[in-house]
C-alpha cells in the first residue's frame, strides 16, 4: 500500500508537468504563427518600400543632371564675367555706363596701365610734391633746415628737445622732425621716385614739420638697429624730400644714437653738420644694450658737435670728441611763471600740496615719497605722469598721495599752479648723476621752493632750493620749504630761471653751429 502510494504520488507529479509542457508548447505554437503573420506583412511592405526607392532614385537622377546643367552655365557665366574683369576696357567702361564716371579719367588709367614702373613712380612723385608746397615755401624763406632725429614723438612730454628746435625755428630754420612711427612698407624702394611717392607732411608748429617715412619692416628707434633693408626705404624717403626742398644747409640735429646710421647715410650724400644733442647717459637704461652703446661712442666720435646737457656727459664726451659744448637744461619762463589754478585739484586743496610732475619711472624713488607722505599725513603729495617702470603698488594704498596720470604739457600749468613744495626725489644712480632736471628751472620760473636729493648739477644751486641727504632729511626739507616766508627767495629763483631760458640754451647752440661753419 506504501509503495502504491508513492507511485499515485510520482504519476501526479508527473501530469502536472505534462501540462505545463504542453501549456509552453500551445504558447509557442501561438507565437510561431504570429512571427509567420508579421513576416508576411513586412514582405509586402519592403515590396512597396523597394518602389518607393526606384522612383525616389529616378527623381534624384533627373535632378542630378538638371543641376549639373545649371553648375556648366554658372561656371561658363562666371568664366565670362572673370574675363570682363581682367578685362582693363571693360572695367572703365563699366565705369562710366554705370556708375557714370568721367570718361576723362579713362585716357589717365590708360597712360598709368602701359607705363614702366619707373615712370609712373616719377608721376607719382610728381603728384605728391603738392603736399610739399607749404614746407618748400618755408625752407625757400629760410634757405637751411634742421632734420631732427628725434628721442620722442613731439607731442609727449614737451620738454628740451621741442623746446630747443622751437627756439631755433626762431632763428631762421626750417625743421624736419622724423616720425617716430614709421608704417612698414614690406617692399624696398628702388629709387629716389619710387620712395617720394609715399613720403608725407604733416605742420607741428610754425616752420615745424613733421616727415612721415615707410620702413622696409617694423622698426622700434629704442630698442633695434637699422638693417639695410630699413636703412634703404627711410635713406631713400629723406633723400626725395631733400630733392624736393633743395635746402642751402643742412643740420643733421641727432637727440637719440639709434638713428646713427641713416644720419651719416644721408650726410654722405647732402653733406652738412651733424649735432649730436647728449641729454642723458645711455648706459644707465635698461633698454640699451652694448650695441646700442657702441653705436652712441661711434656718433660721439664722428659728429662734428657735441652738445652735452650735464658736467659728467660733458667729462665723458669731450675725451672722445673735442668739439663738445655744454648746454645745460633751460625753462619757457613765462609759461611757468603765469601759471593759474583751473579748479581741478580745488578737492585736495584743504591741506598743502606737494607736487611733482614728470616720468615715474624705474629712477624714481618711490619708497622715499612713501616715506614722506606717512611722515607727513597732514600734506597731500600729487604725482602727475606715467608710472611704466615704477612699482605704486603700496603709495596707491596711502590716503595723502594721488596719482593724476599724464597730463599734456599744455595743460600742466594748471595744476602745477597748487604746488606749495615742489619735489625732484630721484634715486642716485649713474643715469641721474649725469642729469641737469628740467623740472627744476620750470619750478624756481615760478619761484616755487624746490626739495631734491643732492644731485651733481643741483649742487651749484643749493641756495635756490633744498637739498636732502636721505629720506628723513627730505621730510624735513618739505617742512621748511613750507614754512619758507623770504620773498627775496622767491624773487631769486625767478631771475635765475629767466637767465636759463630754452631762448639762451638754443642761441648757445646757434652760436657754435655758425661758428662751426665758419660765420
Amino acid at each position: 500500500q506504501e509503495k502504491n502510494s508513492v507511485i499515485q504520488e510520482k504519476n501526479s507529479v508527473i501530469q502536472e508537468k505534462n501540462s505545463v509542457i504542453q501549456e509552453k508548447n500551445k504558447r509557442h505554437v501561438i507565437t510561431v504563427e504570429e512571427t509567420n503573420k508579421v513576416i508576411k506583412d513586412l514582405n509586402v511592405n519592403i515590396e512597396d518600400v523597394s518602389k518607393w526607392a526606384k522612383s525616389l532614385q529616378k527623381e534624384m537622377q533627373e535632378n542630378l543632371e538638371n543641376h549639373n546643367e545649371v553648375a556648366n552655365w554658372a561656371n561658363n557665366m562666371k568664366a565670362r564675367l572673370d574675363k570682363i574683369d581682367n578685362s582693363f576696357l571693360f572695367r572703365n567702361l563699366e565705369k562710366y555706363l554705370i556708375h557714370k564716371e568721367s570718361l576723362a579719367n579713362i585716357p589717365k588709367k590708360i597712360i598709368k596701365k602701359l607705363l614702366p614702373t619707373s615712370l609712373l613712380n616719377k608721376y607719382r612723385f610728381h603728384k605728391q610734391k603738392i603736399n610739399f608746397d607749404e614746407v618748400k615755401q618755408s625752407v625757400n624763406i629760410h634757405e637751411k633746415i634742421i632734420i631732427a632725429f628725434p628721442i620722442i614723438t613731439w607731442g609727449f612730454r614737451f620738454q628740451r628737445p621741442q623746446h630747443i628746435l622751437k627756439e631755433l625755428s626762431k632763428k631762421g630754420y626750417t625743421i624736419i622732425y622724423l616720425s617716430l612711427t614709421m608704417a612698414p612698407k614690406g617692399i624696398l624702394f628702388d629709387s629716389i621716385e619710387d620712395a617720394g611717392s609715399s613720403v608725407n607732411f604733416t605742420k607741428l608748429d610754425e616752420n615745424i614739420y613733421k616727415i612721415w617715412l615707410h620702413s622696409y619692416e617694423n622698426i622700434n628707434i629704442y630698442t633695434d638697429h637699422i638693417s639695410d633693408e630699413n636703412l634703404n626705404n627711410l635713406s631713400l624717403s629723406i633723400q626725395s624730400a631733400l630733392k624736393v626742398l633743395k635746402p642751402k644747409g643742412i643740420t643733421y640735429m641727432v637727440q637719440f644714437p639709434g638713428w646713427n646710421r641713416l644720419v651719416f647715410d644721408l650726410k654722405s650724400k647732402f653733406n652738412g653738420n651733424v649735432v649730436f644733442d647728449c641729454m642723458d647717459d645711455h648706459a644707465g637704461f635698461s633698454t640699451n644694450d652694448d650695441s646700442s652703446l657702441k653705436e652712441e661712442i661711434q656718433l660721439i666720435k664722428n659728429s662734428d658737435i657735441v652738445i652735452s646737457s650735464s658736467q659728467l656727459l660733458y667729462d665723458k664726451n669731450i675725451k672722445l670728441n673735442d668739439n663738445t659744448i655744454q648746454v645745460k637744461n633751460g625753462t619757457e619762463f613765462e609759461y611757468f611763471n603765469n601759471s593759474n589754478k583751473n579748479g581741478k585739484l580745488d578737492y585736495l586743496s584743504d591741506k598743502p600740496i606737494i607736487g611733482y610732475y614728470g616720468a615715474i619711472s624705474d629712477w624714481f624713488d618711490m619708497d622715499m615719497v612713501e616715506y614722506c607722505a606717512k611722515q607727513l599725513p597732514d600734506y597731500n603729495f600729487v604725482m602727475i605722469g606715467a608710472t611704466f617702470g615704477c612699482d605704486i603698488s603700496n603709495a596707491e594704498k596711502i590716503d595723502n598721495i594721488h596719482f593724476l596720470g599724464e597730463i599734456p604739457y599744455k595743460a600742466l600749468s594748471g595744476y602745477f599752479a597748487y604746488f606749495n613744495v615742489c619735489l625732484i626725489p630721484f634715486k642716485i644712480i649713474p643715469l641721474t648723476l649725469a642729469t641737469n632736471p628740467v623740472k627744476f628751472y620750470e619750478y624756481i620760473s615760478a619761484g616755487k621752493p624746490v626739495v631734491s636729493v643732492e644731485l651733481p648739477e643741483l649742487i651749484p644751486y643749493n641756495e635756490f632750493c633744498y637739498l636732502a641727504k636721505d629720506k628723513d632729511d627730505f621730510c624735513i626739507k618739505i617742512d621748511e620749504a613750507l614754512h619758507e616766508k623770504s620773498q627775496s627767495k622767491i624773487e631769486d629763483r625767478m631771475k635765475l630761471a629767466k637767465e636759463n631760458s630754452w631762448n639762451n640754451r638754443a642761441e648757445e647752440i646757434y652760436i657754435n653751429i655758425r661758428k662751426y661753419n665758419g660765420q
